[in-house]
């Protein structure tokens, strides 16, 4: 099961923005309206083909697999993938990359700088700095570092130990 949905994808971007994204005929032939319509109830609009909104749907499955495969490549090495029960934070980090997928080179700021965040959490999550949060009982363990809990509510607490050795400088 994928992360995240075509639907999940109309309401992180407008409906025309995403049909420009992945329209990929010259001149266009599918609007927003038409697009969002295809999506939600299979519903094709008289002045759209079938064939074309199948395309672009075409185009944001393959973006959507792409961030698929991106999250699970960097979650691999700490949890088993894919996940079966994803925290909503997997689900934004999938309609960040297929936003960014979908842009093909003609990215803004605004969407480069939100996927380089998400990666950048990404690898946080593979070096064990994040943790996703779950849906299991608390659970404990802790080292000389602290201990790290995980609750229902799927929130994550971090306990520091004492100071071991001074903290700054002329200490």
């Amino acid at each position: 099961m994928a992360y995240a949905t075509p639907l999940d994808l109309l309401k992180r971007i407008d409906a025309d923005d995403l049909a420009r994204l992945c329209d990929r005929a010259t001149p266009r032939t599918i609007d927003g309206d038409s697009l969002s319509g295809w999506l939600h109830s299979g519903a094709v609009a008289a002045k759209t083909s079938a064939a074309a909104l199948t395309a672009a749907a075409a185009v944001i499955d393959a973006a959507i697999n792409d961030a698929d495969a991106e999250i699970n490549g960097w979650l691999a090495a700490r949890y088993p993938t894919p996940l079966s029960n994803p925290p909503l934070l997997i689900k934004r980090f999938a309609v960040e990359i297929a936003v960014y997928q979908l842009h093909r080179g003609n990215v803004t700021e605004a969407v480069e700088n939100r996927y380089k965040h998400t990666v950048e959490s990404l690898k946080e999550i593979s070096r064990g700095r994040m943790s996703l949060a779950s849906d299991y009982p608390v659970v404990s363990s802790g080292g000389a570092m602290g201990a790290v809990q995980h609750s229902q509510a799927r929130l994550t607490r971090v306990q520091s130990s004492p100071r071991v050795f001074g903290g700054g400088a002329g200490s």
